[in-house]
Order: structure tokens, then sequence, then C-alpha cells
């Protein structure tokens, strides 16, 4: 059931965790070679995060094996937008939520939407802008033009390169290592999907974004509430820092919710 690994150029992590799914596979007595009917009536029986974690694999072996995958491609998309639209909702209209429940709905994303996942994690640890989100993901530091914003895959780690801000002109160029498993690995799973290929694609990245940060949070009020919970000065000072927003800004505008 696993010769599709051996014909893709796959991470040994994606692998690994294919490998794992596999097992996950004969554990609930899924067969992906047989009708779609029939597969999708049993993931039914599973949480919609192990669905989601199963059916990208059922989806990849179906393929090297030829087999058509139309009913479970839609019904990945449509389990898949009912959790997204789960972990979004539940917003008070006064209240921003607890910061540890908004990383741990971050933390299920791992396993609902690559992308999304991404995009939350950058936004809950750097406090990016919206600008700053528009990055194309890359395995090849070569091919970096001057103003474009970058995700760098490195051999064990992440360089995020911000070119193209609002506030260039006063901190300059922003470039960050990071050093994340979770996010090394989604990364890596977003370029052998997609390729060299931005995260945010649209020109109107707010409404993008609106459909994307958990809660039904935008960016200004997760940074909001990045400062709001930040333990000390020095702490919402980094933020500051990777966001490119001086102490003076973030408390006449941001430390109080």
């Amino acid at each position: 059931m696993d010769e599709f690994l051996k014909y893709e150029d796959l991470q040994k992590q994606t692998i690994k965790r294919h490998l794992n799914t596999i097992n996950k596979l004969d554990q609930y007595k899924i067969n992906p070679l047989t009708k779609e009917e029939t597969i999708i009536t049993k993931l039914k029986q599973q949480t919609p995060i192990t669905q989601q974690t199963l059916t990208k694999t059922i989806l990849k072996i179906r393929s090297y094996n030829g087999l058509d995958n139309t009913l479970l491609n839609k019904y990945n998309k449509k389990i898949k937008d009912i959790y997204t639209y789960q972990l979004r909702m539940d917003k008070k209209s006064i209240d921003l939520p607890d910061i540890n429940d908004v990383k741990k709905k971050i933390d299920e994303l791992y396993y609902i939407d690559t992308k999304a996942f991404i995009i939350n994690k950058l936004l809950i640890t750097y406090a990016f802008r919206n600008r700053d989100l528009k990055l194309q993901v890359i395995n090849n530091k070569n091919i970096i033009e001057p103003d474009k914003n970058y995700i760098i895959i490195m051999k064990t780690r992440l360089k995020i390169l911000i070119q193209d801000y609002k506030t260039k002109d006063v901190y300059g160029i922003k470039s960050i290592i990071n050093t994340d498993k979770d996010l090394y690995k989604a990364v890596v799973d977003y370029y052998e999907e997609f390729g060299d290929k931005f995260l945010l694609s649209s020109n109107n990245i707010s409404r993008e974004l609106s459909k994307i940060i958990v809660y039904g949070l935008n960016e200004t009020e997760l940074f909001r509430l990045l400062i709001h919970s930040s333990k000390n000065l020095q702490e919402a000072k980094k933020y500051g820092e990777t966001r490119g927003t001086g102490l003076n800004t973030i408390e006449q505008h941001y430390t109080s919710i």
C-alpha cells in the first residue's frame, strides 16, 4: 500500500506521517482501494481531524493506483469547510477569546488545513500585518527578488524574509529564522503540493484572511490579544519588533481590549 512513497519526492517527515497513517487505516479497517462510498462510510466514524489526516493519504494511494477520487475530494472539502468554520466561530461580540483557546485552535488546524495553520501560526508567533503575509514559499534562495516576501525552506528550519511591509522604511528588512518543527512540516507539505506559490494570492488580503484566522479575528485583534496576554514589557516588545511597531504605538493603540 505504501508503494507510492517510492515514486514521490517527499521529505522524510512526510513519508513517516504517511506510514503512520497507513497503520491507522489498517487499524480502522479502511481499504483505500475499495469503493469511494465504502471509504466515506468508514471515515464518518472518525473525528473530523482524523478524517482529514486519513483522507490525505487515501487520496495519494488512490491517485498512484489510477483510481477515481471524485466523491472523496468532494467529501474531503465538505469536512474541511465544516470544521474550519467551527474553528472560526464562537467569537464574542465584546471580549476577545482567551489566548490559550486561540493557540489550541491553531494547533488543531495542523490536521485540517495546511495553509490556514501556516498563516495562523505566523500571526500568533510574529504578530505580522496583512501585507507581511503575502509570502512566497521557496526552497531556493537564489530566486529571491527585492521587495518581495518569502518563506525559504532550509535543511531543518525556515527562513522568513519580509522585504515589503508597512513600516519597512523605519525598521528595515525583517529576516527571521524559525525552528518550529510543526510549522516546518506544514510548509514542506505546502511546497510539495503547490510548489513556489504565494500563501495568499488574492488582491484583497483582508477578505482572504477573514476566512482563515481562527475565531473570525482580524490581524489587528490578534495583535491586541497578544499584547494583552504578554507577561511583561519585554514580551510585548518582541511582538512589536517582529511586527514593526514601536512601544509608543503599542501603548497608545493596543494595550486595551
